[in-house]
């Protein structure tokens, strides 16, 4: 499929792209594919195989997408992982680890012994992306499984709905934007809505 579309023409009202950057040869890097998907993605395991595929992959590592189903991976089973890193289910986010857009200089923020991005907390140093471009990821704001998962990512009926985040966000639209209603459709692909995925190097 094409390339993806900026979700809000002007960047998002709600989103800050940041401004620090790091340059560093460790941690991992993050990158948003340039292919779009609807719902039917293939669910869990077709959907990694999307990252190592696309046009946007970096070159070198194992990607993984950040998308979850709450059974065959999880980030978190209470609000930011109360109960600790045992909640996660094949996460793609590594504990305490640094992650950077796929420049390897931008720094997108590191993450807690839980391996996720704690919003209450604070904001992350940089956005996922420049652009506001929208990608699935089935998660709460709080990184719980949301009920919209396009059933599993293996559907793209009519009605079924899926929920994303948005890339140039640095608070947690990122990875729960509000969608209007009737958008998020899993089997809705508009210039207005063209869904890509958020890839996580293992």
């Amino acid at each position: 499929m094409g390339g993806g579309n900026s979700y809000f023409s002007d960047g998002g009202t709600d989103s800050l792209t940041g401004s620090g950057t790091s340059g560093s040869s460790g941690g991992k890097k993050i990158f948003i594919t340039s292919s779009i998907y609807d719902g039917n993605i293939g669910g869990i395991v077709g959907v990694d195989a999307r990252c190592m595929e696309d046009s946007n992959y970096p070159g070198s590592g194992t990607y993984k997408a950040l998308l979850v189903d709450g059974t065959n991976r999880r980030a978190c089973s209470t609000a930011n992982c109360s109960g600790g890193i045992g909640e996660n289910i094949d996460w793609v986010l590594k504990p305490n680890t640094t992650y950077y857009r796929s420049d390897g200089i931008t720094k997108i923020g590191t993450t807690d012994a839980s391996g996720i991005f704690n919003f209450n907390l604070g904001n992350l140093d940089n956005s996922f992306s420049s652009s506001g471009y929208l990608y699935w990821t089935g998660l709460m704001t709080n990184w719980t499984t949301n009920t919209a998962t396009c059933s599993n990512w293996t559907s793209n009926a009519p009605g079924e709905t899926g929920e994303g985040g948005i890339g140039n966000s640095t608070n947690s639209s990122s990875i729960r934007e509000f969608i209007p209603a009737g958008l998020g459709d899993c089997n809705n692909i508009t210039q207005y809505f063209r869904p890509q995925l958020l890839c996580v190097e293992q």
